[in-house]
């Protein structure tokens, strides 16, 4: 019987897995890594020269740049940025070049060297300059001028007393300028006439006068008068745009507007 027992142990020897016991068996909880990678999944290998991407958070193995790094997935339809720093991938991209610091980059600003040219600045009408990227220059005096109303009574008055300076709009004219300027439209009456006056204590006064087409028809004034008028008289009636400015350019001042009823 003594020879039973080593029988048996060689009979046991032989059935015995060749694993150390206690692991599992092939199939059992384990897949088998017969590769020299450290990936050994489902998805896409992503043994790559950085750290492996097999852990428990969002898998990063797909079709995109690799972003392998403790912060969250960048893995999107823009530019990767794998780096030490925080994710680069926003709407936060540097700030375009604003060569002349007026607040607006070079790709929306027609002049980026000019710092009075830019989208929405202030226009310098007539100077044959596009200072608000608007496409064109604006020369439109007669726009946005201020409503007259005509006495009807013959001998009565309509007036303004006001200023010339900032915030007025600026103009040139035949490429002089530019000048501060106010702009008056006044309706005639049938059968009428009126006397518009520009007076100034503290500049040399000029007084323009324009048709309904906004086409200058009439001037007065000079660098040393105080006092510019201009006479219109119609049987039908009609509309017609007054500017006041300054005889010099860019001269400031108080001034009197006045528009009289002085008959047919």
């Amino acid at each position: 019987m003594r020879w039973l027992l080593p029988m048996l142990c060689m009979l046991v020897a032989g059935c015995l897995p060749p694993w150390p016991l206690g692991n599992p068996a092939p199939g059992v909880g384990f897949s088998r890594d017969d590769d020299d990678d450290d990936d050994d999944d489902a998805t896409t290998d992503d043994d790559d020269a950085t750290s492996d991407d097999d852990d428990s958070g969002a898998d990063d193995d797909d079709a995109t740049a690799d972003d392998d790094d403790a912060t969250a997935d960048d893995d999107d339809a823009t530019a990767d940025d794998d780096d030490a720093t925080a994710d680069d991938d926003d709407a936060t991209d540097p700030p375009l070049p604003d060569n002349d610091n007026d607040g607006s980059p070079d790709d929306l600003d027609c002049d980026d060297f000019d710092p009075d040219i830019y989208p929405g600045a202030p226009e310098v009408q007539c100077d044959g300059i596009d200072q608000s990227c608007s496409g064109a220059d604006v020369c439109a005096v007669c726009s946005g001028a201020t409503q007259v109303q005509v006495p009807i009574l013959e001998g009565l008055s309509w007036t303004d007393a006001a200023a010339l300076g900032p915030p007025d709009q600026l103009y040139f004219f035949n490429s002089n300028g530019p000048f501060y300027f106010h702009a008056y439209l006044v309706q005639i009456p049938l059968l009428s006439g009126v006397t518009v006056t520009h007076t100034s204590g503290d500049y040399g006064v000029w007084l323009e006068e324009y048709d309904s087409t906004c086409v200058r028809t009439e001037t007065d004034g000079g660098e040393f008068d105080s006092s510019a008028a201009l006479l219109r008289s119609s049987t039908l009636g009609g509309t017609f745009t007054y500017i006041v400015p300054s005889y010099l350019p860019l001269e400031t001042g108080s001034y009197n507007f006045e528009v009289e009823n002085t008959g047919f």
